[in-house]
């Protein structure tokens, strides 16, 4: 179980009111140190736990941030994949999944239910969306 800070509880109950409120698109714009990957995955672990077949993709444009976020998901009990070039680590049936956007952008086939976008600023923007979180 991950235990979340006030001010995380506080920025999850934001993005869930901009979705019911018909956004299909959240950005959660917060500064260092918040705990924003910490929120990511437990909106993905809450994400699989409502529903065992939805799909998430967390997407990294860099592989710094990617090797940060497996640690994190890791040290918070995620289950997860990770597609990154010919990584071993990928396993197609996870729910999760940590994404080197260069890798989706080559890869057509991906497809997901929810994605994650670290660092949006400077990701690829023309991945296909359907919820950015």
């Amino acid at each position: 179980m991950i235990s979340l800070r006030p001010h995380q509880i506080v920025a999850i109950d934001a993005l869930r009111d901009s979705l019911r409120a018909g956004n299909k698109r959240v950005i959660l714009s917060a500064p260092c140190s918040m705990g924003k990957t910490i929120i990511a995955c437990y909106i993905a672990m809450q994400a699989v736990k409502k529903n065992p077949k939805v799909r998430v993709a967390f997407y990294c444009d860099r592989l710094k941030l990617l090797s940060q976020t497996e640690e994190t998901f890791k040290s918070l009990g995620a289950s997860y994949s990770v597609l990154q070039g010919d990584s071993p680590k990928y396993d197609p049936n996870e729910n999760i999944q940590i994404v080197s956007t260069a890798t989706a952008v080559r890869r057509k086939h991906f497809t997901y239910d929810i994605a994650i976008i670290d660092a949006v600023s400077y990701t690829h923007l023309t991945l296909p969306t359907k919820r950015i979180v």
